[in-house]
């Protein structure tokens, strides 16, 4: 059975720029997507930082890893009104300007060869009461220098007003937005919930509590969480279910456009739950026309794009009559057709089905 996703919880807050690529993911699928905190950062004060002895000017460099680690730091520097020397070296993972600044490009195995060439420092880790622990690690197997320093804590958010069980889909970014969820709900169950995790270290996180997961990112095609959580809606786009298919081109009606044969089928509500769209296609072409395999991607391409750059006012369609939908495109001509034809012909096909599906 397929997963209807319509309601996501993103674990970060919402973004203050309307241009935000989840704002376009909502409107382009016809989702829901709200924003809500599942941790906060709690700066450490000035009188608990002292009682670990820790005295900054001991040290002639600093580890930021974050820029939680980056804010706090000179917060607490500024509590303890001490004057950081301009001779203070800094190693970054995240990009920040400053004098004497080494950037490790994101990563760790980086900012660690660039720690190495500079063994005579003495480092501090500004870091929370909760961090990960692979920069500790590889500092110490490398035998360099450091002392930890708390000086946030990650907290918890109370979620516990929050109907938990209504979204579709999860979407964390951090070890400890996994271990929010089940301190706000902790007889959480999983159930049919898809569950999406930014970094290795929370997607590590997430198994570990024994929930599964069905998007990971960032990925070599999908860097970003809204491009892994698209490509995933994309896929549920598709018809592959051979049950489906079989029902389709056995049970299905068939109108042509042109030299393109549709074959449409409507589905039950009640006996099955298609994705969010309440639609899903299929794209088959004829190979004994379009003999050349790149040709017959081209226009496969051409179809999709074209299809979802205008199928919101069918989607719309299907929502407001509570319909699902499958259908079938079979690209029946030897002629390549360039893009601006084929959205012509996409755009009528979906006026036809709405017409077809409404009698």
């Amino acid at each position: 059975m397929l997963m209807k996703i319509k309601n996501i919880l993103v674990s970060q807050p919402k973004p203050e720029n309307d241009k935000s690529p989840y704002f376009d993911l909502a409107k382009k699928y016809n989702l829901s997507i709200d924003f809500q905190m599942f941790i906060r950062i709690d700066g450490v004060s000035a009188s608990e930082f002292r009682k670990d002895r820790i005295r900054i000017l001991d040290y002639t460099a600093v580890l930021l890893t974050s820029k939680n680690a980056v804010d706090h730091f000179f917060r607490i520097c500024k509590e303890m009104r001490v004057n950081v020397p301009e001779t203070m070296k800094y190693f970054c993972i995240i990009q920040y300007r400053k004098r004497k600044i080494f950037h490790g490009n994101e990563n760790v195995k980086e900012l660690i060869e660039m720690i190495k060439k500079h063994r005579e420092e003495k480092y501090l880790l500004p870091c929370s009461d909760v961090h990960k622990q692979d920069i500790p690690k590889l500092l110490t197997a490398n035998k360099i220098e450091y002392t930890k320093a708390v000086i946030y804590r990650t907290l918890c958010t109370d979620l516990t007003n929050m109907k938990i069980d209504k979204y579709d889909m999860l979407v964390f970014f951090s070890p400890a937005t996994v271990t929010s969820l089940y301190k706000n709900f902790p007889e959480y169950k999983q159930g049919n919930t898809l569950i999406a995790a930014f970094g290795s270290a929370t997607a590590k996180a997430v198994k570990k509590a024994g929930l599964k997961l069905n998007i990971e990112a960032p990925k070599p095609k999908m860097p970003s969480m809204t491009s892994a959580i698209e490509q995933y809606l994309t896929k549920e786009e598709r018809l592959c279910s051979k049950k489906l298919i079989s029902e389709l081109f056995v049970s299905g009606k068939t109108f042509h456009i042109d030299k393109i044969k549709v074959t449409w089928l409507t589905i039950p509500v009640s006996s099955l739950q298609l994705p969010a769209s309440n639609s899903q296609l299929l794209i088959s072409i004829n190979s004994y026309k379009l003999k050349n395999a790149v040709d017959r991607n081209k226009i496969k391409r051409r179809i999709r794009e074209a299809f979802r750059k205008n199928k919101l006012f069918y989607y719309d369609f299907l929502k407001e009559k509570n319909k699902q939908a499958v259908f079938a495109i079979y690209y029946n001509s030897k002629e390549l057709l360039p893009y601006q034809e084929i959205e012509t012909k996409i755009i009528l096909i979906l006026q036809r089905l709405i017409q077809l599906i409404d009698k």
